[in-house]
């Protein structure tokens, strides 16, 4: 027991003398606190605010458009049929928004969006040069390409993206706003993409074309340079298209397409099934199955542009057939214009011809003012038309004009030219002109040698008025023969020829001269049966004037003589016509030949020929040729009989 307390009190002694050496108190308050290290509270993430977009894209008419391209900094999205795109998740307000569509102009906006959802509506012009994706194809077809170059880009055109030489964007002559795809001399072919990425198969493949200048080219189709090169070619020049077959070197003609003018045209190239359509300006051109069709295949541009000459291409879509082709139709723009010619004195001017130079060569692109001075075009292409008007006996107008979608209505009064023939001076009230040249302009529209300059022909200033312009023939030392032809596809029957001609002097005995009316271009009468050259020709000489039937056997069907014959040294006013089979001929008001043919020559063109055998021969003027359709037996022009 002793032992045990002795043990507590040392054990108490011991602990006293360590609470006295230890800390006090408050320094161990102090090292307690510094030592103590606070947990911090959780603290809640702050809700960003988002913000949601719809956005329904529209034409001018409040329209949705379909596959137009929205932006809002790196999203971009593609409405839908109902010209909706949708942004999620949208995380600033205030938003700059870019928007582009086929055939429509570029837009940019910005918009403050309040957080959740917001819908806006945002319409886009139609741009007057672009090519909206439902004129590009015809009802029924399925679009597979479409390139404007609106946007400065060439989709899939390597000759473009690559910048290779002679191949450009850039405007359209006289259209700064347009831009068109353009190659010069030594420009390399311009293939679209690759025949593993553009294997057109059933389609057709529609371009629009311009030529200025001289050359040729090749628009190739279903194009295989894989397999052996093989392709179907559509050859174009000025004044002729033709359809070849090319495989792997065998180089077939199939036929020619049609025969395009001066100004823009529009191509269309089809496959179906095997048969391959080539139609211009929505005439066809030729028709033909090939009975081992090519393999589908990508496009191709081969141009040959020479010396300065420049080939425009604009607007190409190439679009999926299910039925077989058939042209496309005009494109209801809604652009619609209106016209109403007079003279100084508020008179309106008849029988005008007008043309809108956008509609190259189709069937409207000219129309006839009628007596009222009134004609009219409905769904014009462009909200831009460039307007040429000829009248007879005034200054030709050509303008550019500025219109709008819906009706337009202009009147324009025109010029008198004094040197220019009026309509009274080449028909009579009851025909109706169908041709007229004057040759003021300083061309001869149609005649082929006259526009290539061909040896013996040529335009110069009338022997006895000055500033008027007429047309010659003159002594061709190289053969001895001029000869030219109207040669612009127009064709008359039931009408007739009027001219005023001068030979300058007595023609020799050995020399002559002929007229040839209804000059049948095609080898073909009105049965179908094959004929040949076939005209009526009224030739003359130094003391007669003949009528012939030129059609295997040749036939004389007449003569004048003396007094009924040419004048030298003054104009002589000829009038050659037929009407249900009477061909008559009058000279300067005076009957001298006619024929009732049982077995009338079908439609025909003019032309003009002479065998001048000596340089002292006359040369031969003519002015103021001009076509009048008959609808009643003939009257002459200056007598009225």
């Amino acid at each position: 027991m002793k032992q045990f307390f002795l043990i507590f009190s040392l054990w108490l002694i011991f602990s006293l003398v360590l609470s006295a050496c230890g800390p006090s108190p408050e320094e161990i308050a102090t090292m307690t606190a510094a030592s103590w290290t606070a947990t911090p509270l959780p603290t809640a993430t702050p809700t960003p605010v988002l913000y949601n977009l719809s956005l329904t894209v529209v034409d001018p008419d409040g329209l949705p458009i379909e596959g137009a391209l929205v932006s809002i900094s790196e999203q971009s999205q593609i409405s839908d049929a109902q010209g909706v795109v949708t942004f999620s998740g949208l995380t600033e307000a205030s938003v700059s928004i870019s928007l582009s569509a086929p055939g429509y102009l570029p837009t940019e906006i910005s918009a403050s969006l309040q957080p959740g959802e917001n819908q806006l509506s945002q319409a886009l012009s139609f741009d007057p040069f672009g090519l909206l994706p439902k004129f590009a194809c015809a009802p029924g077809e399925t679009l597979l390409y479409l390139e404007d170059f609106q946007d400065g880009q060439a989709t899939d055109w390597e000759v473009i993206e690559m910048k290779l030489p002679n191949w450009s964007l850039e405007p359209e002559p006289g259209e700064e706003e347009n831009l068109v795809m353009a190659a010069r001399q030594g420009a390399s072919w311009a293939q679209l993409g690759d025949e593993t990425r553009y294997a057109f198969d059933n389609s057709v493949w529609r371009l629009h074309f311009l030529y200025l200048g001289g050359g040729s080219s090749h628009l190739n189709w279903r194009f295989n340079p894989q397999e052996g090169d093989r392709r179907y070619i559509i050859g174009v020049s000025p004044g002729n298209t033709h359809l070849r077959r090319f495989d792997a070197g065998n180089d077939v003609n199939i036929g020619n397409a049609g025969s395009p003018g001066a100004g823009w045209h529009l191509l269309e190239i089809s496959f179906f099934n095997g048969t391959v359509a080539v139609y211009l300006d929505g005439q066809e051109g030729i028709t033909w199955t090939d009975p081992n069709p090519l393999a589908p295949g990508t496009i191709s541009l081969e141009p040959y542009p020479e010396g300065e000459a420049v080939f425009y291409y604009d607007n190409i879509s190439v679009c999926a057939l299910s039925a077989p082709f058939t042209p496309i139709p005009r494109a209801e723009t809604g652009i619609h214009l209106s016209l109403t010619l007079t003279d100084a004195d508020g008179n309106p001017i008849p029988q005008a011809s007008a043309s809108i130079a956008e509609l190259g060569s189709l069937a409207d692109a000219t129309l006839i003012s009628d007596a009222q001075g009134q004609l009219a075009w409905t769904n014009l292409p462009r909200v831009r038309a460039t307007l040429s008007i000829n009248a007879p006996g005034y200054v030709p107008f050509e303008e550019k004009l500025e219109l709008q979608r819906g009706e337009n209505q202009q009147s324009i009064t025109l010029e008198r030219d004094p040197l220019r023939p009026t309509l009274a001076q080449v028909c009579r009230p009851e025909e109706t002109l169908v041709y007229l040249e004057d040759y003021q302009d300083g061309l001869a529209q149609g005649w082929r040698g006259f526009e290539n300059g061909a040896s013996g022909l040529s335009l110069a200033n009338a022997p006895d008025a000055e500033g008027n312009i007429v047309a010659a023939m003159q002594y061709n030392v190289n053969s001895q023969v001029v000869s030219d032809r109207l040669d612009s596809g127009q064709t008359f029957i039931d009408a007739v020829w009027r001219f005023l001609f001068m030979p300058t002097v007595k023609f020799s005995s050995d020399s002559w001269a002929s007229f040839n009316w209804l000059h049948n271009l095609q080898p073909y009468d009105l049965n179908g049966t094959q004929v040949g050259d076939s005209r009526y020709q009224i030739p003359f000489g130094a003391i007669s004037l003949d009528l012939r039937r030129i059609q295997e056997p040749v036939s004389n069907l007449g003569a004048a003589t003396g007094r009924s014959t040419p004048k030298p040294g003054v104009w002589n006013l000829i009038e050659i016509s037929t009407f249900q089979g009477l061909t008559q001929v009058w000279l300067n008001g005076v009957k001298v030949l006619q024929f009732q043919d049982t077995n009338p020559l079908p439609p025909g063109t003019i032309g003009m020929e002479a065998w001048l055998r000596h340089e002292t021969d006359p040369i031969l003027f003519f002015d103021n040729m001009a076509v009048c359709a008959l609808s009643a037996p003939f009257v002459s022009l200056t007598t009225g009989e």
